[in-house]
């Protein structure tokens, strides 16, 4: 496989886009002076990308709910 198909492809970028969404609030709470609360922004963001795929909605909810009450936890 070819870099440019690599780079192109659908798990790529997804895996580009939930590191970049997770990062970033880190790296900026983190320069805020707020490490911590970066980590719980980090988890947060990871939570919700991992409902990020294509099922039926009802599916979806119970997901969504299911990452809201594993946030909670935290």
């Amino acid at each position: 496989m070819i870099l440019q198909n690599y780079l192109t492809s659908e798990d790529t970028e997804s895996a580009f886009r939930s590191t970049i969404g997770a990062a970033i609030p880190l790296v900026i709470a983190t320069l805020m002076g707020y490490p911590q609360e970066g980590i719980f922004l980090l988890l947060g963001a990871l939570f919700v990308q991992g409902i990020d795929i294509a099922i039926a909605l009802p599916k979806k909810v119970a997901l969504m709910a299911l990452t809201g009450v594993l946030s909670i936890l935290i």
